[in-house]
């Protein structure tokens, strides 16, 4: 806790907040570390988490109105956010569930051709695809789909790759020849 009080005083955050984690392991039951929980939790924005702890320390501390008030006021602000109106968002009795199974699929495509963005580094736009797809693949909400990657391997599309990195560009044209041709066009993860 004193490494987490000294990150956060130097407002370096992410330091606290990986100190808080590792204080949350070693001694999961100090209150100290159950309230700078819940304020990180409400700083970062982990509503779900925060509100699920709120309710552990309503029934842990009752005669603490505080947390009564706090559960009121995130359960209105809740139930007017967009995510509960699409039902991103539950809540089931004591808890709030977030439910991503109904995330429409959103599709991201990088034209890495500028130059003027990129300079004149020929291997850089695969560098990048590399990590924005490593990147994404961390995010567990996130499914990349390797249909994309095997249709544009296929000869028929005559998609020419690039002539140093032998990487095949991610292009509107060379999308729209994968959607037209694939059977499952609709059901397409990127």
């Amino acid at each position: 806790m004193q490494r987490f009080r000294s990150s956060k005083n130097s407002l370096l955050y992410d330091m606290a907040s990986h100190h808080l984690s590792c204080a949350r392991e070693l001694i999961p039951g100090q209150p100290e570390v159950q309230f700078q929980t819940l304020s990180e939790y409400k700083r970062t924005g982990f509503f779900p988490r925060y509100l699920n702890l709120l309710l552990f320390l309503r029934k842990k501390y009752p005669e603490n109105q505080k947390y009564q008030y706090e559960i009121e006021n995130l359960l209105s602000s809740t139930k007017q956010s967009i995510a509960y109106r699409e039902g991103l968002i539950e809540i089931t009795g004591d808890n709030l569930v977030e439910n991503y199974g109904r995330t429409p699929p959103v599709l991201l495509m990088f034209d890495l051709l500028d130059k003027s963005f990129l300079g004149d580094y020929p291997d850089l736009a695969l560098l990048i695809s590399s990590s924005v797809r490593k990147n994404l693949s961390l995010n567990p909400t996130i499914t990349l789909s390797e249909v994309l990657e095997s249709a544009r391997n296929n000869p028929s599309f005559e998609i020419k790759a690039a002539p140093y990195t032998e990487t095949l560009p991610y292009t509107e044209s060379t999308y729209l020849k994968i959607k037209d041709s694939s059977k499952k066009a609709s059901n397409l993860d990127f």
